[in-house]
């Protein structure tokens, strides 16, 4: 079936565009495809009927814990099956789910819990090297006897037991599930009756943390469902389309491009609670994934894997990487590796409900490696004003918010209506970023192409100044990237006395190349303006990369690891004279 097809046979379904709960579209959902399967693991799959009734279970449990409306929940969670019934179960009594990072720290949930007035907290007991009951012990003491004060809003704990040796705890998942035999199933629809406000805020998802403290954006039931029609419209998901998802659903990534946009048309995703390459191969290949959302470094783990060259997928049409630039090359051996028909990548964030601008069906490897896409159609729950999209893009000086003549390079502005509401508790910082007219400034530098397709150069925060010089690090990095020694670059800039900052590099090697420092500063020499040379190269292994559990490099990091690795010597080289470092070799 082709796009346009398909888009047809959408606009068919869903118009005029209803705005809906999660819960109430869900309903609808399973009326129409009760015994496929929503979830497909391992050990078992999940039809959308068996989704469904554990989803109204737990929502009965919540009301027995006494959970009202509009009360947040924040959910520690990997991907498991569990984490979709609770947050369906949520939307099912009006609550509003806070899905937190699961990689964060004692201190880092203590923050978010107390920012986010969260009044229960539905979490694992251990994932990975993380022992979430121990940093309850640390933020908020008696909580297993109900009387901690850490958290002040905080009423209720209830833990999914998933370690090997798990301790008692007051509450668990199942007991929540006992507690539904207390709750009459009318009580449940009444109160998903009592919730059915489209426009109310459904979730608040905290930013990435990349450059400063996460953020909690708001974002209502509508936005969601559009964003995830909009992904299904424009890149063409067809019936039953099965989605392979080793990214968190925490994230709006595989939460909305994922989970929702799947259930848009009936079909699946294959979650991964914990990416293993051999494990990610064999779900994709057994449970006929469609298509695979990655980003650049789970792609390129699997590249590399021997066992890829046995396996058969031949269900497996589409590739959605994204998060981080990707070059040429690596797009290209996907499509041959994989046997794929289509590779595509977008651009959005957690602000704008997931991604708003992605490449088109056909786009050639050339415009996916060098463009993030165009603003995606909206089908049926596009705004006329807009040109049927949901969004709109424009560009304007990162200094003085004015906006900028068409094709200029620039601070991407967008609004429309998948566009955050705001940050929870946050006035200031909302009104730093969103205007009166409602255009959200992203922080991303990019350019908008006469034919549509943006670009993206760089974030503004990653800007440095070499004596009163704007060096835009996105420029450097792609330029590295075509070195044949480099699989990824990163460079970041870093306080000096005498210039003001000096570029850092940092490099991913190819498996198996080795390069000298000064021959890739020599690289970018030939080939940019001094100015852009990197002072400095320091090399890492594809492990020692600091990213968030969505796959985003945190260049704060990346920044104090140059300060702690140069220390001084940077400067002392600079104010006597000297040449570039050669760190890293």
């Amino acid at each position: 079936m082709n796009l346009a097809s398909i888009q047809q046979t959408l606009t068919a379904e869903y118009s005029p565009w209803e705005r809906l709960t999660l819960a109430d579209r869900f309903d609808r959902l399973v009326e129409r495809y009760a015994d496929r399967p929503l979830v497909m693991t391992e050990a078992r799959d999940w039809s959308y009927s068996e989704v469904s009734k554990a989803s109204e279970s737990v929502a009965a449990g919540l009301l027995a814990l006494g959970i009202r409306r509009r009360e947040h929940v924040a959910m520690i969670m990997a991907n498991y099956p569990e984490y979709i019934i609770i947050r369906l179960a949520l939307a099912r009594i009006g609550a509003v789910a806070v899905p937190l990072n699961f990689g964060l720290k004692a201190d880092e949930n203590a923050y978010l819990l107390r920012q986010s007035d969260s009044v229960c907290l539905i979490t694992m007991d251990r994932y990975r090297d993380q022992d979430y009951l121990a940093q309850l012990d640390e933020i908020a003491p008696g909580w297993r006897s109900g009387s901690q004060d850490g958290l002040p809003r905080l009423r209720e704990v209830v833990v999914l037991p998933t370690g090997t040796d798990s301790e008692a705890v007051p509450r668990t998942y199942a007991d929540v599930v006992e507690l539904a035999a207390s709750v009459p199933p009318e009580d449940v629809w009444q109160r998903q009756q009592e919730s059915a406000f489209p426009d109310e805020v459904a979730d608040i998802l905290f930013t990435s943390g990349t450059t400063s403290r996460p953020k909690g954006a708001m974002l209502t039931h509508d936005m969601l469902w559009r964003s995830a029609m909009s992904t299904a419209y424009g890149r063409g998901y067809e019936d039953g389309w099965r989605l392979f998802v080793p990214i968190p659903l925490y994230h709006v990534f595989g939460y909305v491009e994922g989970l929702l946009g799947a259930m848009i048309v009936g079909g699946a995703i294959i979650p991964q609670v914990q990416f293993d390459p051999a494990q990610a191969l064999r779900l994709m290949a057994g449970k006929q994934a469609t298509e695979a959302l990655f980003v650049p470094t789970i792609l390129l783990t699997l590249l590399k894997q021997p066992e890829l060259d046995s396996m058969d997928m031949p269900a497996l049409r589409s590739l959605f990487c994204a998060s981080a630039p990707a070059p040429v090359w690596l797009w290209e051996k996907a499509k041959d590796v994989f046997g794929l028909e289509e590779v595509h990548t977008g651009y959005g964030m957690t602000e704008v409900s997931a991604a708003t601008v992605e490449t088109r069906p056909g786009d050639p490897v050339q415009v996916v490696s060098s463009r993030v896409g165009a603003v995606l159609p909206g089908g049926p729950g596009g705004l006329e004003e807009f040109g049927g999209a949901n969004t709109q893009y424009k560009t304007v000086d990162p200094m003085t918010g004015e906006d900028l003549p068409e094709g200029a390079e620039g601070e991407l502005a967008c609004r429309g209506n998948t566009v955050t509401r705001g940050y929870y508790a946050m006035p200031i910082e909302t009104a730093e970023v969103i205007d009166k007219d409602g255009w959200l400034r992203t922080g991303d530098l990019g350019r908008i192409h006469p034919d549509g397709l943006i670009e993206l150069t760089g974030r503004s925060k990653d800007l440095y100044k070499l004596n009163g010089e704007n060096i835009i690090p996105r420029e450097i990095e792609d330029m590295l990237c075509t070195h044949e020694a480099v699989e990824q670059a990163f460079v970041v800039g870093v306080p000096d006395e005498r210039s003001g900052e000096i570029g850092v590099a940092f490099i991913v090697p190819r498996a198996g190349a080795t390069v000298d420092p000064e021959d890739l500063r020599g690289y970018v020499g030939e080939r940019l303006s001094r100015h852009k040379v990197p002072h400095s190269v320091l090399f890492l292994s594809p492990e020692e990369l600091p990213t968030t559990t969505s796959g985003k490099v945190q260049k704060f990091r990346l920044r104090e690891r140059a300060v702690s690795s140069l220390g001084r010597s940077a400067l002392v080289e600079q104010m006597t004279g000297g040449g570039g470092s050669r760190a890293g070799q």
